[in-house]
């Protein structure tokens, strides 16, 4: 999982210093809404189908840590949104501090009510710059546990303000709510 982590910040720190501006600091961020039908539920096996809107239907598994969901009925509204966003930041030189950090946060409906909750995680990690590859245009980041990632840079003005040896610092964040209700009156 961790490798995962580091490998979709390494690649969303690529996307974004593809921009001038991305330097000092930057801060990027998406969020997505999905408003569903609960149209099947099987509680002992734990799968749900939702229908969205746009009539695409999902059938998955529900985790067995999501709590309440013999209260979920089929034809029950499922409300969902996503936040993602990254901040970067050129590390002055001499600053201090951690070069990973990683905490997740939970909190979920209380017993007997409709399914519902929030979870966050959020990610900090510092990569320092081992080269810069002008020709390519390119840099070479190297991560707290040591791993190696050349990336491609598509704004060539973006290597003037770093040089070898630089630390950059990327914290990655991304939060879901959930909230089933019964279906509203219409």
């Amino acid at each position: 999982m961790k490798k995962l982590i580091v490998a979709t910040l390494l690649a969303a720190w690529a996307a974004a210093v593809s921009a001038a501006d991305a330097l000092p600091e930057k801060k990027f961020e998406r969020t997505a809404t999905l408003n569903a039908t609960v149209t099947d539920i099987d509680h002992k096996s734990r799968m749900v189908t939702l229908k969205g809107k746009d009539g695409n239907s999902i059938t998955f598994r529900v985790d067995d840590r999501v709590k309440n969901l013999p209260q979920v009925q089929k034809g029950d509204e499922v409300f969902i949104e996503y936040l993602e966003s990254l901040t970067l930041r050129l590390k002055k030189p001499g600053e201090t501090g951690p070069v990973y950090n990683a905490m997740e946060t939970m909190d979920t409906a209380k017993p007997g009510a409709k399914p519902g909750g929030v979870t966050s995680r959020q990610v900090t990690m510092v990569a320092t710059i081992e080269k810069i590859d002008d020709k390519a245009p390119s840099l070479t980041l190297k991560g707290p546990k040591g791993n190696v990632v050349e990336l491609p840079i598509r704004d060539p003005k973006v290597l003037e303000v770093i040089k070898v040896g630089d630390k950059v610092e990327a914290t990655y964040t991304e939060a879901l709510a959930v909230k089933v209700e019964k279906p509203s009156a219409k």
